[in-house]
Parts: structure tokens; sequence; C-alpha cells
């Protein structure tokens, strides 16, 4: 069509309709006035294209008024009628270009080609940019009159508000986190616009997101304008960001925009903790346990609510159906059980829309803040792979939760109305199809709460603030909301479950409240005494002795901690949580005394309370935390291989580690940073020595199911009859030592040459020891006599 009206215009013969004749007039008359008004202005310099936008609060209009076109007056209003609140995505910036553009009316300017040097110039110099890198990061594709014209007015109204919310921060002598986190979000939008304009990778633009999720999740809103202000530096960095763009106010905006577009990029500490996190959360055993964890955690609801049932069934015998309806009903466990297999469906959709876009349901997530990526283009897809899958898999378990929630409250709210049958169902269904806003935000509270993401208060809270603000202490606690949450999730379901004010709220609570937190505490106490009774038994074990020389020796036999004993096979339940710290609690409880001497049974409560810290800082979430205190109790012996293993994990992802020690299962021996790197690489690990156990057998980690992606790791019992009668008379065996005398001074050996002499040394030891128990007089021996035999064989 434009091509026929350019032939038209040019006086070719051309046929049209007589309804296209009013519309090419139209063409005729806007051309005619637009080539006049450009005359005008660039042949003498007029000032047409005056800026009539709303002025920065206490000051002139800005930027400089002959920059942009007019937005108000008798004019068309253009810019002015986009919401800028509204743009939270490059699309929704592009959508708002293309709406200006189809309101500046006309054609495209075709006669007269591309928009002129002139306006190129200017669209350029508003971004701190030559005409020549903008048409290039245009990828060559130059703006026509209306594109720029677009650009500049959206440009022009973004950098008033952005001013707006500048002052409005510097006026204030403590602004609270809302003003901080508005302008934070002004400033994102705004170079999220320029980026946009200049055909940009819109990374601003995607954090823009972070802002929308903020919209849309009012509970925690106090939390995450904290989050999104401690993660941009805190108050400090914020407030000194408005005073720098306000300083830039009376030059050019160019000048202004640059400086915006500085002050959203990205620190190298941003870049290293997005690559940090990638290296920890790489692997595929981590996103495994947090299934099988999320699973576990969702199917433990129900004997609690059938147990909070049961209590609420008994308040109502002793006070009366009146006086108990406010409770949980028995009718409840089919709806949540109904709304578990409703949500897979809806989970699922939700899984992949976030693993495909990134875009959560919630702002709630394993990561502590909403982040700005650091990293852009395909490696900052790659780097930010694994919490995007993390947040999928949390996802669908979310969605599953918040069915199971929201049919439970359906279904009591129709039992609390006395309705039955039919009628209750019609109920059940008009809720879930129109819940009211409180029920609504319940589910979404149940969702975190089973994922482990409720927002932190007290002391937790004061420690993820600080690691925001300080980001080099993520490299020693990079995780404080989802351990906080564990913990406090085990606590509950202990005796211990008084010590925690939201349990005793809920108690003071009364109704199903109290049921519930009392059914928590109840089943989960009881499941630890079951526990504690198979762990007499042997069929669970907690951590590791504190005795060395047994350790070795029950390691020796295949024994292994914080597991499950089916047959002769060990199964670890170390990284279920969050049961798993309840299990190993109450193995601990009933067999830390066992074989104990008298004087370690006076120091019993305290190596108690020290494998119960040890089995919490096994975690895969307070590794990092515990590995670092633990060194800092022996920083000569320790603190070398907490650096290379630090730096170890820094430079190799957890995806390759895991590959590595599928590929070469037996553990290697590492005395440099480089030995380190080089035992997590697979191929490369074969080179160094394998460590060995007390026998000299080389230490290897077998796995249940596919070894690359299972997190249980499973041991097999040898029942050897020389490590049980080592354990029974409680002998003592060594390795050998790690240095020889030459020439009157003590050399150590390498590294290969010790494990030569632990294979060879082992091996005769145990080969000695094993004929030494065969000797036909060897039972009749008394225990002493035993002893004293074992260690002349060991050292003889």
């Amino acid at each position: 069509f434009l091509d026929a009206v350019r032939d038209t215009y040019e006086g070719r013969n051309r046929r049209f309709l007589p309804e296209d004749m009013a519309e090419i007039d139209r063409f005729h008359a806007t051309q005619a006035e637009r080539h006049a008004l450009e005359a005008q202005r660039f042949e003498t310099g007029a000032d047409i294209w005056r800026d009539r936008s709303t002025s920065a609060e206490g000051g002139q209009p800005f930027p400089p008024v002959e920059a942009y076109e007019e937005w108000g007056g008798s004019a068309p209003k253009r810019a002015g009628n986009i919401n800028l609140e509204n743009l939270n995505t490059p699309q929704d910036i592009t959508r708002a270009l293309s709406q200006v553009h189809d309101r500046v009316g006309g054609f495209d300017a075709a006669t007269r080609g591309r928009i002129t040097q002139a306006e190129t110039e200017r669209l350029a110099s508003d971004l701190g940019m030559t005409p020549e890198s903008l048409l290039a990061r245009r990828k060559g594709q130059a703006f026509n009159a209306e594109e720029a014209l677009a650009a500049r007015q959206i440009l022009a109204k973004s950098a008033n508000e952005l001013v707006n919310a500048a002052k409005r921060v510097k006026a204030m002598e403590n602004p609270g986190d809302d003003v901080l986190a508005e302008f934070q979000r002004k400033l994102a939008r705004h170079v999220a616009i320029q980026e946009q304009v200049s055909g940009m990778t819109a990374e601003a633009g995607r954090a823009l997101q972070q802002f929308r999720a903020m919209a849309d999740s009012r509970s925690v809103r106090g939390d995450v304008l904290k989050a999104i202000v401690d993660r941009n530096g805190g108050p400090n960095r914020l407030r000194e960001a408005a005073d720098t763009l306000l300083d830039t106010v009376e030059g050019d905006p160019g000048k202004f925009n640059v400086v915006a577009d500085k002050l959203t990029k990205p620190r190298w500490i941003d870049k290293l903790t997005e690559l940090r996190y990638f290296m920890l959360l790489s692997g595929p055993q981590t996103h495994a346990a947090n299934i099988i964890s999320n699973t576990m955690t969702a199917l433990g609801q129900f004997p609690e609510h059938i147990a909070a049932a049961g209590i609420g069934m008994g308040r109502r015998a002793v006070m009366g159906a009146d006086k108990a309806s406010d409770r949980v009903y028995g009718s409840e466990i089919g709806s949540r059980a109904f709304g578990f297999l409703e949500g897979v469906q809806e989970g699922w959709k939700q899984f992949l829309r976030t693993l495909r876009t990134g875009e959560t349901s919630d702002f709630a997530g394993k990561m502590e803040a909403p982040t700005q990526p650091a990293w852009g283009g395909v490696a900052g897809s790659v780097i930010r792979s694994p919490m995007r899958a993390l947040s999928a898999e949390d996802e669908m378990f979310k969605a599953m939760a918040r069915h199971m929630e929201l049919n439970g409250l359906a279904a009591r709210q129709a039992a609390k109305e006395g309705l039955t049958g039919e009628a209750a169902a019609k109920r059940i269904a008009e809720i879930k199809a129109n819940p009211p806003d409180d029920m609504l935000e319940r589910a979404f509270d149940y969702a975190r709460y089973i994922t482990f993401q409720r927002p932190l208060t007290g002391i937790p809270k004061t420690v993820a603030a600080a690691t925001q603000r300080h980001p080099l202490l993520k490299f020693i606690v990079p995780f404080v909301r989802t351990p906080t949450n564990l913990l406090k999730f085990a606590a509950e379901r202990s005796p211990m479950a008084p010590l925690l004010k939201e349990w005793r709220a809920d108690v003071a609570a009364g109704g199903a409240r109290r049921d519930l937190a009392l059914a928590k505490a109840m089943v989960g106490t009881g499941f630890g005494l079951w526990m504690a009774d198979l762990a007499t038994k042997g069929i669970i074990t907690g951590s590791a002795p504190s005795d060395d020389n047994k350790n070795g020796i029950m390691r020796a036999d295949g024994w292994q901690p914080y597991s499950v004993k089916v047959g002769d096979t060990y199964y670890s339940y170390r990284r279920i949580d969050p049961f798993s710290s309840t299990i190993g609690i109450a193995a601990d409880l009933a067999t830390k005394a066992d074989g104990m001497t008298p004087r370690q049974l006076d120091e019993y409560s305290g190596l108690l309370v020290a494998s119960i810290l040890k089995s919490m800082g096994d975690k895969t979430w307070l590794k990092g935390a515990s590995d670092f205190f633990d060194m800092m109790k022996d920083p000569i012996g320790k603190g070398g291989g907490y650096i290379r293993d630090q730096i170890a994990s820094t430079v190799v992802p957890a995806t390759v580690s895991q590959l590595g020690w599928t590929i070469d299962p037996e553990r290697r021996t590492s005395t440099s940073i480089w030995d380190e790197i080089t035992a997590r690489v697979p191929g490369l690990s074969q080179s160094l020595p394998a460590e060995r156990d007390i026998w000299g057998q080389p230490i290897t980690t077998e796995r249940l199911g596919p070894d690359y992606l299972s997190p249980v790791v499973m041991s097999r019992r040898e029942n050897d009859p020389v490590n049980q009668e080592m354990l029974r008379l409680g002998a003592t065996v060594s390795k050998p030592a790690r240095d020889r005398v030459v020439n009157g001074q003590r050399v150590k050996y390498t590294p290969q040459e010790y494990e030569a002499i632990s294979a060879m040394a082992g091996k005769t030891a145990h080969d000695d020891l094993s004929a030494l128990i065969s000797y036909p007089g060897w039972k009749s021996l008394t225990p002493e006599a035993q002893r004293k035999a074992i260690a002349k064989t060991l050292t003889g």
C-alpha cells in the first residue's frame, strides 16, 4: 500500500479504489506539513519540538527542552499515555515504543527516506552513543521519524520519573526500603528502555521481572523490599546512586543516561557470586536430592493432618460441636489427597514454564534475594541454569502444595457450614473457583513452608542481610533461608518444638492451628522414637564414632554413618532433608553411649551435642559455614585443606566433579590446590594416588541407581572376622608413618610412595591378624592376652 502511495505521490499512474482517496489526501497533507516543519527547524533553528513533559520535582523539566517532542497541549497525547509502571520486560518496552510510534500519525516518511542524520545524532546523543554505534547496535536498521520520536519521548518521561525518585531518596534522612526499592526499580526500567532502543541485550529489562514478582507477592512485600535494597548494595549504595544521578541533571541527557547505565551494571563481586552458585548447584545429585526431599515432605503432611483431625475430634467430644468447629476435619484428608494429584498437572506446566523462561509464580525461592543477571548472553544463561532448574523443581511442588492447602481449607469451610454430600462438593468447588484473599494467601504461604522458603526473622534475617550487603560472605554462608527453615521444620517435629516462637504462637491461637502444631510435635516425636529403636537394633546409624581408631575399623568393614541398613548394605539418608535431621539425632541419642569408657560417659552430653552439630553441618546447605568454623578451630592443621577445597569448588563445577567421581569412584589423595582440582576432573583424577583404608584397600564410593544422578551413597558390610575381633577387643591399629629417617633426618614420603606403603603394610597386617585369630588356641586366651597378641603382631 505504501509503495502504491509513493508511486502516486511521485506522479506515476496508479489506480485506487474510491474509498482509498481520503486516506491518500491525508497522507499528502501530513507529509507537506511535516516537510515544512522540518525545513523550518533545521534551516532556521526554530524551537518547533518543545518538551511539555511533567517536570522533575523542585526543578526544571528534564531533559533539555529542545530534545523531545511535545506530549500534551493541543497535540494528541503520545508518550504521556504510556503507563511506565507496566513496563516490566523488554517485550513491554517494545510494545510501548510501537504504541507511541502509531500515535504519531501519518505514514512512514518514505518520500524523504529514513530519519535525517541530524535526528539520528540527537537520538544517539541522548543515549550517550555515536550515530554509528547506535545504528550498529540496531544491526544496521535505521529509525524512521516516528520510531525516533517514540524512543525519545518514552526515554524523557522515564528520566523525569527517575529524577523524581532520586530526589525523594535525597530528601529523606532515612529513606525506607519502599522508597529505595522504588528508586532501584525506576533506575532498572530507565536503563532497560535505553538498552531496548539501542538494540542491546536487555539484561536490565529482564531484571525488571523481580519487581513484577514483588507486586504479585503481597505477603512477603517487606521481605522482598529489604532483599532488593540489600541486593543492590544496601541503603548507602542506593543513596549514593541517587546523588550521582542528581549531580548530572544539569548536563546533557547523554551524560545522565550513561551514568544511569553504569549504576545498574553488575559489579565484579556480583559476577563472582553468580558463578559461585553455578559451581555449587550445577551437580545433578543436588537436584535429585531436592526433588526427593520435596516429595517426601509433601507426602509427610498427610499423617500430620490425620493426627490433627484426631485431636480435633477429641476436642469436639469434650467441648461440643459448636465450640470445636475450628478444627481439622477428617473430610479434609481426601480433599488434600485429591489436591495433591490435581496440583501435579499445574505443577508440571509451571515447571516447564519456569525452566523455559525463568519466571516463577512466587517471589520466594532458594536464592536469598532477587538477583539481576550478572552475566550476559549465552554464558549467563548457562551459569544461571542450575538456579533456574531449582526454581522450576520448587514450582512444581509449590503448585501441588497450594492445591493441597486450598482443597483442605475449602473442605474445612464446607464442614464448618454443616454441609454434606452434593452441597458440600458444590461449596468446595465454589471456594476453589473464587477463593477469598486470606485463603489464597494461606495457600501460598503453605507452599513456601513445605519448600523451606518462608521469610526469615530474627538472627537468621540479620545474617542473610549481611551476606547481601557483603557478598564475599556468601563464600562462607551461601544459603541462609533454606537451612534455617529446614532446622525449624525438624524442630517443630521434636520435643524441642516449644522453643520455637512460631510453634508457641500456633498453640496460643487455638483451634485448627493448635491442633496441627500439636500433631506435628506428636507425629515427629513418635517418628524419632521409632528411629531410635531401629538404631538400637543396628538398622539405623548416626554420626561416626569420635574415636578415630574405631571409626577407621568400622569403615573398613563397610559401616557407613547416617544410613539405613538393609541386609548387609547401608543406604545413606543424609541428603533426604528434613527427615535426615530427625533420624540422625534420634540415632545418636540411642547409640552414642555404646562402647564408651567411663571417662567418655562423663563427657557424653558434650559429645552428643557435638555429634548433633556435626550432623547439621554435614548438610549441603550448611556445609560452607560448617567447614569454615571447623577450620577456625584448627587453622594450622585444617587451613590448607579448607583453602584447597574452596578454590577447587570455585574452579570446577559440581556437575563436572560428580561426573569425575562417577567415572573414577576411588577417593584420591591431594596435597596441593592443583591436586584438588585434578581430583575433580574426569580423566585426570586417575593420575593421583588413591586413598586407602587401614587394611590398604582403596576407598571407593558407590551409589544407589545411576551414580551420576543419585544422592544416595551405599556401602556393603564385609563382616570381616578381623574387624569384628578388633572392635570387640577395642584394639588399636594405625596407618604407616608418613615419613622416614634418612641419614639422621626425617624425610616425608611422596604421595605415590605413601600409597604403595599403605597398600603393602595394610594387606600384610590384615593377613597376619587373620592368621592369628584363626589359631586354634585364640579363643582360649583372655581379652587382655588377645590385645597384647594383636599389638605384637602389628609391631612385629
